[in-house]
């Protein structure tokens, strides 16, 4: 289902405002990226219209291989770090 622009807007502000309201426990010892990540980021793209649950997506966001030994003047490239 698509969002309008308001929408998405007050998505945002509710986020805003439950980090705001809920800002130590965040910053606490012991807090796991992944409980930040399901309470905020995760909402957070979605109110913006991401599709950050779908199967499908994870593979748009894999940067493709490059060949270590591709090279324009003769000599090998630097391995992609990727």
């Amino acid at each position: 289902m698509s969002k309008t622009f308001e929408q998405g807007k007050e998505e945002v502000v509710k986020l805003c405002e439950h980090f705001t309201a809920n800002r130590q426990a965040f910053f606490a010892p012991g807090t796991k990226e992944a409980h930040i990540r399901q309470m905020l980021i995760d909402p957070f793209f979605e109110a913006l219209g991401w599709d950050v649950r779908s199967a499908a997506s994870t593979s748009a966001r894999t940067p493709a291989r490059r060949s270590s030994f591709a090279a324009t003047d003769g000599a090998p490239s630097l391995p992609c770090p990727f």
